[in-house]
Parts: C-alpha cells; sequence; structure tokens
C-alpha cells in the first residue's frame, strides 16, 4: 500500500497494491478509491468513485456554469 498524506486539510490517499478490485457500494468522495499495479517499469493508478464536481483537495467544488 503506499500512503500520500497532503498537509492540506491533513488529508490521506490510500492506493492499494495487493490485486484487490473496487468494492462495491463505496460511496464517492474527494479523493475516491485507488487501486494500483506494476505494468513494466510503471506504476498504473486507478482510481474511481471521485465526486464528480470536486476540483480540487481542498473539495473546492466546480461551478455550474462550468
Amino acid at each position: 500500500m503506499i500512503y500520500m498524506f497532503y498537509e492540506t486539510d491533513n488529508t490521506i490517499r490510500r492506493i492499494y497494491l495487493d490485486g484487490r478490485d473496487f468494492p462495491a457500494g463505496y460511496h464517492d468522495s474527494k479523493n475516491g478509491y485507488s487501486i494500483g499495479k506494476r505494468e513494466v517499469k510503471e506504476l498504473v493508478i486507478t482510481i474511481k468513485k471521485l465526486e464528480s464536481n470536486v476540483i480540487t483537495g481542498l473539495g473546492i467544488t466546480m461551478s455550474k456554469n462550468a
């Protein structure tokens, strides 16, 4: 597992590397749910369940006019 600690708002992102799939019933959040895997010499991270209107880690939302 990789932990990313953000100084702003004391937010933590967890990137799971154990081969798990995305859980059923996980709620949308400003960081979403992250799964990583190694492909050759790169770490590929897939993020799902992001809140659709959040554009920053602080939770600042996108304008309805965007």
